[in-house]
C-alpha cells in the first residue's frame, strides 16, 4: 500500500516564531509498506473515533454527517491521548488505517492527539494523484495549524476535511458545492 504521510506537532509557539512556521514543521513522504502485523486492533471503526473526547457529541455528529455525505472518498477522524503501543502518531495513524481494511485505499485519515500535541494526515494509495503531498501541506498550513494553536481542534479538523473534499472534487472533475 502507498500512503501519503503528513505529520505536524503543535504547541506553544511564541508569537514571534508563528510567522516563521514553515514546511520544517511537517513531514511528508510516500511509502510503500505492507499491512501492519502488530499493533492495535481497532474495533468498529467509524467516521469519527474520538477516543480522547476532544469533540462534543454535537461536533462528532456534525463531522460524521459531513463525512457520510461525501461519496468520492472515505474520511475518518481519530483522536487519542496515547500512542501505546506505538512510539508516535505516525505509527498510530498507520495502524488505524490498516484496520480500516475495506476502505483504506480511498481513505483520508485525520489523526489528532491533543494530549501529545500531534497531528497526522494519511492519504490512501488510490487518492495519491488526487490529493497530492503539496495539497496536504497546504491544507495543514493554510487551514488547520492556526486553529490547533488556538485550541480550536474541531474547527481545524472540520476545515481540513472540507478543503480536502473540495480538492478531491476538483481533481475528479466534480462541481464543488459550498
Amino acid at each position: 500500500m502507498i500512503i501519503c504521510l503528513l505529520a505536524f506537532s503543535f504547541g506553544a509557539i511564541p508569537d514571534k516564531a508563528k510567522a516563521q512556521v514553515g514546511l520544517s514543521d511537517t513531514t511528508v513522504s510516500i511509502i510503500n509498506r505492507p499491512r501492519s502485523s502488530q499493533g492495535i486492533t481497532f474495533i468498529n471503526i467509524e467516521e469519527v473515533n474520538d477516543f480522547e473526547s476532544v469533540f462534543t457529541t454535537e461536533q462528532s455528529k456534525e463531522l460524521t454527517s459531513l463525512i457520510k455525505k461525501f461519496k468520492l472518498a472515505n474520511f475518518a477522524v481519530v483522536t487519542t491521548s496515547s500512542f501505546d503501543p506505538h512510539e508516535n502518531i505516525s505509527e498510530y495513524a498507520s495502524d488505524f488505517m490498516d484496520n480500516a481494511d475495506y476502505r483504506r485505499e480511498r481513505l483520508v485519515v485525520f489523526a489528532l492527539s491533543k494530549n501529545k500535541m500531534s497531528f497526522k494526515m494519511l492519504v490512501g494509495s488510490r487518492l495519491q494523484g488526487v490529493l497530492t503531498e503539496e495539497e496536504c501541506r497546504e491544507i495543514l498550513h493554510e487551514n488547520m495549524i492556526a486553529e490547533f494553536e488556538n485550541g480550536n481542534f474541531y474547527d481545524g479538523i472540520k476545515t481540513g476535511i472540507i478543503v480536502a473534499m473540495d480538492k478531491i472534487k476538483n481533481a475528479m472533475g466534480q462541481p464543488v458545492k459550498n
